[in-house]
């Protein structure tokens, strides 16, 4: 952390001291209600209230999770609606799964005002007054360029959006005198950072942790912590932008697409399974991606026991011959016993390592590469938000192992929050590209990367149509890909 930044902080720290002295003095804290009706339902606590007397044009609010950072701004986006009747206010969200929550919040506050509706298909509310408040998500970026807004922006999950859908967002408040307002937990030093740490008179910035709150389990928020590194718990609960967290994939704005072209007279499209195995509350996700690049997540389950997964993902493998590519784990664990259970129905599977660092890693980058120019997308289907919502919140973490700087891929590990949808899109990914491609130059052990073809019915030597191998057990180094001769 520069200078700059220590002196930022250290002015914060003491605002925050002199607030609190000041609140305990004062008693009991003042409800706040909007402009034409009484809403009880939201008691805002010291850092809430400190914000909401903010009259700057755009405010800041970088906060820990569970801080209550959803419940302030959704309240001030509704007080300032009714402070102005027939205005326009907008939500902006990265995804809609991250929107529902403050679609969430504004409903349970709208409740209290009567005659405001709720348009589930326009997702927009409006209010008795004429105001509108229009929840948008930046899938597009382009969404909120078309509407005047004149009541409120506010940016939710901030540090999860592309730059470019914020200056997007931005310009639909050129013609108008709208508020800005921004809430998001850190996510390394991007856009937010920026703005946060600007000089501009018309910003105002306002940092809280996750303890400051009175509404905080402190007993599950250390241990928490403990699940966790030092730099990601700094992030997630005390709102420090830290200089090595990155977003994996920062921009998915066209990865997703609503049908994908029709193929049905070739033949052999190399299909691809990327499947991630679930433990205990944990997700089964299988990924189908052919040569392409063309993907669609096929599946997403738990709490089901081997003996009913086994035939549904033989089933899924067989319907497209494809290879299954999935974490073969430290010692075997869960993917040793079920490489066993597939090669023994005649799959071919290509395991991988997840577990060491530098091969998660070169998975994990291959894939951003991959999405960033655009030579993968996804289906629009049933599981498509999870996908994005995981996408949005994957991080690397620069680390230092062995005297050598390698970079650590992760969701957030925090209880509710997976990323098997990213793993399993990352390992068909991989496959795609590796696995039909035969043995690579520099790999340390071919075998943790070419596929293997089961034991019933295995090729020998010189075999036409299927593997060529070499070492006469299944240990050899095999060449070519199944079923294809060379």
């Amino acid at each position: 952390m520069g200078a700059k930044d220590e002196a930022l902080m250290a002015a914060l720290v003491a605002q925050t001291r002199e607030t609190i002295e000041r609140q305990s003095q004062r008693g009991p804290p003042p409800r706040l209600y909007p402009h034409t009706a009484r809403v009880t339902s939201y008691a805002p606590w010291w850092a809430q209230r400190m914000a909401t007397r903010s009259e700057a044009e755009t405010r800041i609010l970088v906060a820990g999770r569970q801080s209550g950072k959803t419940s302030w701004a959704g309240f001030e986006v509704l007080r300032i609606a009714c402070e102005r009747p027939g205005s326009y206010s907008a939500v902006l969200a990265p995804t809609y799964p991250i929107a529902q929550t403050a679609i969430d919040r504004l409903r349970g506050l709208c409740a209290e005002i009567p005659g405001t509706v709720w348009k589930e298909q326009k997702k927009r509310f409006l209010l008795p007054n004429g105001s509108r408040i229009a929840v948008f998500s930046a899938d597009r970026e382009d969404a909120v360029r078309g509407p005047t807004i004149d009541g409120a922006l506010w940016i939710d999950e901030g540090a999860y959006l592309s730059e470019r859908a914020y200056e997007a967002a931005l310009g639909a408040l050129a013609s108008g005198n709208g508020r800005v307002i921004v809430t998001t937990t850190p996510a390394g030093k991007n856009w937010v950072y920026q703005e946060f740490t600007s000089e501009d008179a018309e910003n105002a910035r306002f940092r809280f942790r996750s303890a400051d709150s009175p509404y905080s389990n402190k007993a599950r928020l250390r241990r928490l912590r403990k699940k966790m590194s030092a730099d990601k718990a700094a992030q997630e609960f005390d709102a420090v932008f830290v200089d090595d967290l990155l977003l994996a994939f920062p921009d998915v704005s066209a990865l997703f697409v609503a049908s994908l072209p029709e193929r049905g007279g070739e033949r052999d499209l190399r299909w691809v399974l990327g499947l991630d195995l679930g433990k205990e509350r944990d997700w089964l996700v299988v990924t189908a991606m052919n040569k392409y690049g063309e993907a669609q997540v096929l599946g997403r389950w738990r709490h089901l026991k081997w003996t009913e997964s086994v035939p549904r993902l033989v089933a899924m493998s067989r319907d497209r011959e494809a290879l299954v590519v999935l974490d073969h784990g430290a010692g075997g664990g869960y993917g040793g016993v079920l490489i066993d259970f597939l090669e023994a129905e005649g799959v071919s599977v290509l395991p991988v390592k997840t577990g060491v660092v530098g091969t998660k890693a070169q998975i994990v980058e291959q894939c951003r590469a991959d999405v960033q120019w655009e030579r993968i997308h996804v289906l629009e289907n049933e599981h498509s938000p999870q996908l994005r919502h995981e996408l949005t919140t994957f991080q690397g973490l620069k680390r230092v192992l062995r005297g050598q700087e390698v970079m650590v891929y992760e969701g957030p590990q925090l209880e509710g929050e997976h990323d098997d949808c990213v793993i399993s899109l990352c390992l068909a990914n991989w496959g795609r590209v590796h696995g039909w491609s035969g043995p690579e130059e520099e790999v340390e052990d071919l075998r943790d990367f070419l596929p293997r073809q089961g034991p019933r019915n295995r090729p020998t030597f010189g075999a036409t149509g299927g593997w060529s191998s070499f070492g006469g057990s299944s240990g050899g180094y095999r060449f070519g890909a199944p079923g294809r001769a060379l």
